[in-house]
């Protein structure tokens, strides 16, 4: 039995692009509220991020109206909160049930620069205070969003480019960056800006302010983290029981799984399916080409292949898979190369000549199908929910648990079918613009052709088990560099025995990791309430949408998506944003707190660390610090009063309560002040 170390990850493949948000007045027209001013926080604990963007808009326009609120998200994003500040007013929105609105009325088109600029999945919201000539409205959104990972690297991108949307300097960027990790942090940038980075182990910091911002490049930042120690870790948290809108239990676990490379490499059979349908003249089919040509140049030599092209009907390279050798490569090539573009795209037609062929596959080879497409199903089987299914039904038929990776090619694409097609075997679903297809699809494929654990399941010891409700389902395959994520609820704290099953090169492997559920609230894992809402939406959507909407199992469905969505407060297809409620929130972050945590040097520390912090108000207050350790016990607290604004600390010098020295390892701790509470973490390390 291997014993490996889990790394905290969400491994995703997509395009995560976020740029920053629009008032529009007429969306029609092209008329919309200049942005002033924007700063972002950005919050990354083991590849989580929590983003909060505060925008100032200034309406220049000569007319008064309500405006609308609208934010590109990406498809992996989650919005989980909306404010907005006019006439010294603050307001709050509220999720509710039903989609949102749309930015144009019906029927009328959108602007093309402004459509371009929110692509196919923003956040959209009706402001309902009118919106005077020369008056400033301020909007703040946060959102979940699963960052991308490859071999040790994590990369986030907030899009300040406003691309060719007529939109002046802002008066100041201001973008706060902070990131934990299990792992130690070797390097962190962000090109295009200068942005000093600050590395302290397994923690890094980066803050930075451009004035007379021209809008015209995007905050791209990335990190890289230590290869060694690879292997299995968790993180959980027990959330106050009136904090939880459930009986799951309070518990939250998350854990991620990134083995060690062993060196073999598995059989695997590819079917590439290329879309060469008349929308794809163009650049989109010589990116395809270019991208299927790679895929076939770096086959490994016990691999098999083939290809499969469709417009009206679906032709194929080979009647069968074919060995990988130099004549099979040099003939496959030459008929990528004569592939043209006409006619409509039946989906079915090609998945009816790609997926029967499985079935002569070797049952312990890895099976993976790439789906290139860059429009919709227009002839064939056209319904969504007819068409998953019999894609379903030709895969079951063939005895063979296929990988099925979908890359969409530009906005002509229906995203929910290919969604739908690879969550359900294996895959994922990838939106792409039309000029990087091939870079993505080099990445992909660079990561897909080595198998690390094919058909996974997971189990905890005991009966029932300690941990529940675990998500994905199913597990998605798990590839050399890339980390298999695994969320849970429970109810008992507890020591667990977590076991991964699963193939890989004709063999049975396990995977197992001992750990301690945490006994209570952790509060820089708060996040895993989050994290773990938006996996089962993801789950339900899926079966909601195979079923006809109307159907009571839909609408059952429907209703607890609905709920769940509302409880956790983590926006869905299936709810909006709504509202408002007034708030005088004494701790939004729409206003300056009382208490700004400034952070603890050194860390890692030893034999002590100060906490250092500073006060902006003159009146006199209490400060408390309470230090927890990973199970979330509380082992020290610290107090200090202050009498007025200026800079203060705080010293921990490594002691629990009791005046013992605690060990090495990895502590949270909260800064408590006047109804502030500051969270972060520090490292002891002797």
């Amino acid at each position: 039995m291997k014993r490996i170390l889990i790394v905290l990850l969400f491994s995703f493949i997509g395009s995560f692009l976020l740029a920053n948000g629009m008032l529009i007045m007429d969306a029609v027209a092209g008329s919309y509220m200049n942005l002033t001013k924007c700063k972002v926080d950005i919050q990354i604990s083991n590849q989580a991020a929590v983003t909060t963007t505060t925008m100032n808009f200034y309406n220049q326009t000569n007319v008064s109206g309500a405006p609308k609120f609208a934010f590109p998200l990406t498809d992996n994003a989650s919005a989980t909160k909306l404010c907005w500040m006019i006439n010294d007013s603050l307001y709050q929105a509220v999720i509710a049930p039903g989609q949102q609105g749309s930015i144009a009325p019906p029927g009328q088109t959108i602007n093309a620069y402004i459509d371009q600029h929110l692509g196919k999945s923003p956040v959209v919201f009706s402001i309902p205070q009118t919106a005077q000539p020369a008056q400033t409205i301020m909007v703040q959104l946060t959102y979940v969003q699963l960052l991308p990972y490859s071999n040790g690297t994590v990369t986030y991108k907030y899009l300040t480019d406003y691309g060719f949307l007529n939109q002046a300097p802002l008066d100041s960027l201001s973008v706060n960056v902070q990131i934990y990790s299990p792992r130690i942090i070797t390097g962190l940038q962000i090109p295009d800006f200068s942005s000093n980075p600050v590395l302290n182990g397994t923690s890094a910091t980066c803050n930075f302010t451009v004035t007379n911002f021209i809008p015209n490049r995007n905050v791209l930042l990335n990190y890289t983290l230590a290869m060694e120690n690879l292997g299995i870790g968790s993180i959980s948290t027990l959330v106050n029981h009136t904090n939880v809108p459930d009986n799951l239990g309070d518990g939250f676990f998350l854990a991620l799984v990134e083995p060690e490379p062993t060196g073999e490499v598995i059989q695997k059979y590819f079917t590439f399916i290329i879309d060469r349908s008349s929308i794809m003249m163009g650049t989109r089919l010589e990116q395809a080409k270019n991208a299927a040509s790679y895929m076939i140049n770096n086959l490994n030599p016990e691999d098999y292949f083939n290809i499969v092209d469709f417009s009206t009907i679906a032709s194929a390279f080979a009647i069968q898979h074919m060995p990988y050798n130099i004549t099979n490569r040099d003939l496959a090539l030459n008929y990528i190369s004569h592939l043209d573009p006409d006619g409509f795209s039946n989906f079915s037609g090609a998945f009816d000549t790609a997926i029967p062929q499985f079935a002569s596959a070797d049952s312990e080879a890895a099976s993976i199908i790439v789906f290139l497409t860059g429009s919709q199903a227009n002839t064939g089987i056209t319904v969504t929910t007819q068409l998953v299914n019999h894609i379903n039904g030709l895969i079951d038929a063939t005895g063979r648990n296929i990988s099925l990776f979908c890359f969409g090619v530009g906005s002509s694409i229906n995203f929910q079918l290919l969604s739908l097609i690879a969550s359900q075997n294996n895959g994922t679903a990838t939106s792409v613009g039309i000029n990087n297809l091939q870079d993505v699809l080099v990445d992909f494929f660079a990561k897909v052709r080595n198998p690390i654990v094919l058909s996974p399941t997971v189990s905890f010891n005991g009966v029932p088990s300690p941990v529940t409700e675990v998500y994905p389902n199913p597990l998605t395959n798990l590839y050399l560099g890339q980390q298999m994520l695994i969320c849970g609820r429970y109810s008992v704290p507890q020591n667990i025995l977590l076991n991964i099953d699963g193939t890989a090169y004709g063999n049975p492997v396990n995977y197992s990791f001992s750990d301690t559920l945490a006994e209570s609230d952790i509060f820089v894992n708060v996040f895993l309430m989050k994290i773990w809402a938006k996996l089962k939406i993801e789950y339900l959507l899926r079966l909601y949408y195979q079923l006809n909407p109307e159907s009571p199992e839909a609408l059952a469905l429907k209703t607890q998506i609905e709920t769940l969505s509302i409880d956790y407060g983590v926006l869905c297809d299936l709810t909006n944003f709504s509202g408002p409620t007034e708030t005088d929130d004494p701790i939004s972050p729409l206003y300056e707190q009382t208490v700004k945590f400034i952070g603890n040097y050194p860390n890692p520390f030893n034999p002590q660390t100060s906490i250092q912090f500073d006060v902006k108000t003159d009146i006199p207050l209490s400060i408390e610090i309470r230090i927890y350790n990973l199970r979330g016990q509380l082992i020290r607290t610290l107090t200090r009063n202050v009498r007025g604004k200026g800079s203060y600390q705080l010293i921990w010098d490594g002691k629990d309560n009791k005046g013992n020295n605690v060990s090495s390892g990895i502590y949270f701790f909260s800064l408590i002040a006047d109804n502030c509470k500051i969270t972060s973490k520090m490292v002891l390390m002797k």
